[in-house]
């Protein structure tokens, strides 16, 4: 029997993306994402600062080790990186509304 590698899971009308075979850390890459996007793109130091601003201390390694997926991303971190880099938390998490 074959069993699908991918799921969601449905909390409170909220569907979250949970595939097993994915980085535990689903913001990393969606945060190297929008800071590239930007225009002109934030490096990893501006990101640092513009997240310092908002009153957490993240240097450019820190940022750096959360992108590859080497550090976890604390809950009162993502909305001040959300913020600087202009997007919304649910989609740095990976949420998606139903």
């Amino acid at each position: 029997m074959l069993i699908s590698q991918h799921t969601q899971c449905y909390t409170d009308g909220v569907s979250f993306d949970n595939a097993p075979d994915k980085a535990k850390n689903v913001s990393g890459p969606r945060i190297r994402e929008a800071r590239e996007q930007l225009k002109p793109p934030l490096t990893q130091d501006q990101l640092a600062g513009k997240v310092a601003a908002r009153g957490i201390v993240l240097d450019r390694t820190a940022i750096a080790k959360i992108e590859l997926g080497q550090r976890s991303v604390y809950d009162y971190e993502l909305g001040p990186l959300a913020a600087a880099l202009g997007v919304d938390v649910n989609w740095l998490i990976g949420v998606r509304k139903r």
